[in-house]
């Protein structure tokens, strides 16, 4: 074991920065310590206590992976013996990726006997919490990977680079991880310990804390990572976070799923999504678009196109992240003055510019889409309700899922559920719920979210009674 002015080098591979100011190290155990030194290393592989480099805007991080002292090179034989996977401890892929792989799965959809009894219809749940990062997140930012690494001129030397507080920097790690890649993510300084272990956990090649903002997070890896003599000026790729129509494309891929997998000839009468950004959204609303398509494929369930506008979709937001809300309000996209929800995934402070032109009905401008209106008649959007509820109620959500079904979510994704509870699915759609309808309900998932958050929630907030 090693160390670099006093921070601990488990025997991975390092990738130092020479940053000339205060380095916020994370230890094992979540808690922060901070030491001034020249040069402060990132964790890079397997080690076991990560150090995050806390970068200043006017002193720009020098990034070059290096071995550790016991680290050593494997050939193919070597990792072929092993068992292990493909990725080389200098994160290059000594192997392509299958041509058909892709990192996310196609997630199960079942019946929630609880919440269809509170609801009075029957709610299904689609579960992409179960994605392997633990998030939807996985399908939109795998696409946008896949996409650039059959694009790149140089795909095995790429390096992907992401700014978030959580679920889409997870995403972005598994999927390049899996694909062979390494992925470095900057995280705002609101980032909690929780997420920055899952990140560091997921295989992260370095987690670097800057800004305040996710905004500011962005900016530094555009202007210095990726800038003019940035260390990823060349084969470094940028992911965003949600607002990219390669991410919407991937995201719809729900919609082609739900088409397999819904009773014999049923559509969904509505299906209920949380809002943050607004990819998730505008991913299902395209999905919903081609699958109503006069040349949409027969699947086992669905041997016929669904019915234009017959799903309603429900946007569901938490008061203080209302940011599709306040767009619908003004008729156009508006920068929130900040975010007061707890509900940490859902704070954009302004939607997506495509996510609002798919609520308003606009013709979206993807090649997939402008071959389909070639084809055939322009599909009208989806009707979209938007709900805006407390987190609070976001919380009983995540608990009633938890009591009642065994799955254990972030307030993100509980704001979805809690739109079934207490009589407000009525309201939500602007009629009347009756027995034989069906509302699928997109469980998000998202990682920002433990058994102890869990029981504090239920103190506060209770479960489901009477059911």
């Amino acid at each position: 074991m090693g160390s670099i002015d006093g921070l601990v080098d488990d025997g991975g591979v390092m990738i130092t920065a020479d940053i000339g100011s205060t380095a916020a190290a994370v230890n094992h155990y979540g808690t922060t310590s901070t030491k001034t030194t020249k040069t402060a290393a990132v964790e890079y592989g397997m080690g076991l206590s990560p150090l995050l480099v806390q970068a200043e805007p006017d002193v720009p991080p020098k990034i070059t992976p290096q071995p550790a002292p016991s680290a050593k090179a494997h050939s193919e034989d070597d990792i072929e013996a092993s068992g292990c996977d493909s990725r080389g401890i200098d994160g290059e892929s000594l192997t392509d990726p299958p041509p058909d792989s892709k990192p996310w799965i196609v997630t199960p959809l079942i019946e929630s006997k609880a919440l269809s009894k509170a609801a009075g219809c029957r709610i299904l749940l689609k579960l992409d919490l179960l994605q392997p990062s633990g998030s939807f997140k996985l399908r939109g930012i795998s696409t946008y990977i896949l996409h650039h690494l059959k694009n790149h001129p140089r795909p095995h030397l790429s390096h992907f680079y992401c700014a978030s507080g959580g679920n889409a920097g997870l995403a972005c790690v598994v999927a390049a991880t899996t694909l062979g890649r390494p992925a470095t993510i900057v995280t705002p300084t609101t980032t909690s310990p929780r997420m920055l272990r899952r990140l560091r956990d997921a295989g992260a090649a370095a987690i670097i804390v800057h800004g305040d903002t996710l905004a500011a997070s962005e900016r530094f890896i555009r202007d210095v990572l990726l800038g003019q003599g940035g260390q990823g000026e060349r084969d470094g790729v940028f992911v965003p976070p949600f607002d990219d129509a390669l991410i919407w494309t991937g995201n719809s891929s729900i919609i082609d799923e739900l088409a397999d997998q819904m009773p014999l000839d049923r559509q969904p009468d509505a299906i209920v999504c949380s809002v943050g950004g607004g990819g998730l959204l505008a991913g299902l609303l395209q999905g919903i678009r081609r699958r109503c398509s006069p040349s949409a494929p027969a699947t086992a369930s669905s041997r016929h196109p669904w019915s234009p506008r017959a799903t309603t979709v429900v946007a569901a937001e938490t008061e203080g992240a209302a940011s599709l809300a306040a767009a619908l309000h003004a008729g156009r996209p508006v920068t929130l003055a900040g975010i007061s929800s707890q509900a940490r995934s859902l704070g954009c402070v302004r939607v997506a510019q495509g996510a609002y032109d798919e609520v308003m009905g606009s013709v979206a401008t993807t090649t997939a889409q402008q071959q389909a209106a070639a084809e055939g008649p322009t599909i009208p959007s989806s009707p979209v309700k938007s709900v805006v509820l407390s987190d609070a109620d976001a919380a009983r959500g995540c608990v009633v899922l938890a009591d009642e079904d065994r799955l254990m979510v972030e307030l993100a994704c509980g704001v979805s559920v809690a739109v079934c509870l207490d009589g407000r699915l009525p309201k939500a759609l602007g009629r009347d719920v009756t027995p034989d309808m069906t509302v699928v309900i997109v469980v998000c998932g998202g990682c920002d979210v433990d058994v102890g958050r869990l029981a504090e929630w239920r103190q506060t907030c209770g479960g489901l009674v009477g059911v």
